[in-house]
């Protein structure tokens, strides 16, 4: 997985040398959630070269069908991939995108890869042998910080720019500054994101609306470097629905994901 991560990402790195055409995505609300010709090559790539040796389910976000759900089978595994998670930074060559290949076993992330190719960083977490590690070095998410005020919240707004989402949006936005964190970031990578956790540099990210892909990668890397996840909606089984419940919680403490479930307000999709 990480071979191909790796050979996905210089894909995408190769594809920027010149102009990069977006349109929006058929199912996208309004016009603001993009696909790029890249994407679904550097799609059609991963999943052939996984294929070759593992054949397992395949759920990718340019081959998902919206009418079908998220099929994550609950007996085979599948890999859940983003061939680029972050396509409006890579249109607009900022380097902060990545690749994610996911595994899940029993609707459960047990394996993720992350790499963006512009740092050359690449994030590898197992469930398994119970390691998370940045190029091979030992990732710790261990945070004592306790004070509100010395503490880096990250979050996303997505691409849904309808009426009730962006509500959802603003009630979450200040629900978050009401905590009195020292700042509050957005760096349009949902799957980065979850690594400045894994890797200590903020203390936590909450967003509405990703989708499995944008996550499963990323979960087994935040829990094995000692992070943790947890459902936005204290309703939802995180034993079963986790990858599909579209609210995550990812903190450095579990005092911490506990103090944000209670504070922002609740949505459901």
């Amino acid at each position: 997985m990480e071979r191909i991560a790796k050979e996905a990402g210089m894909m995408a790195l190769e594809a920027q040398k010149v102009p990069i055409e977006s349109i929006a995505k058929p199912t996208a609300a309004l016009s603001t959630d993009v696909v790029t010709e890249t994407d679904r090559k550097v799609e059609e790539y991963i999943i052939k070269e996984l294929l070759r040796k593992y054949p397992f389910d395949i759920l990718g976000e340019e081959g998902f069908d919206e009418s079908k759900g998220y099929q994550l089978s609950a007996t085979k595994p599948t890999f859940v991939i983003d061939p680029i998670d972050g396509t409006v930074n890579f249109v607009n060559r900022t380097p902060y995108y990545c690749v994610c290949i996911g595994l899940a076993v029993k609707r459960q992330a047990v394996l993720g890869v992350i790499y963006n190719p512009t740092t050359q960083e690449l994030f590898s977490g197992s469930t398994v042998t119970k390691t998370s590690t940045l190029n091979g070095v030992a990732l710790s998410a261990d945070c004592d910080e306790t004070d509100h005020n010395n503490m880096i919240f990250v979050t996303e707004f997505g691409s849904d720019r309808t009426p009730a989402k962006t509500q959802v949006n603003l009630d979450m936005a200040k629900a978050l500054l009401e905590l009195h964190p020292r700042a509050v970031r957005m760096g349009g990578s949902a799957a980065l994101n979850c690594m400045t956790v894994a890797r200590g540099s903020c203390h936590a990210y909450v967003e509405y609306g990703p989708h499995p892909w944008d996550v499963c990668a990323a979960i087994p890397i935040v829990t094995q470097a000692g992070g943790h996840v947890i459902p936005a909606d204290p309703d939802v089984d995180a034993q079963t629905d986790l990858l599909t419940c579209r609210g995550y919680i990812i903190a450095t403490t579990p005092t911490l994901c506990e103090t944000l479930q209670s504070s922002i307000p609740q949505h459901k999709y």
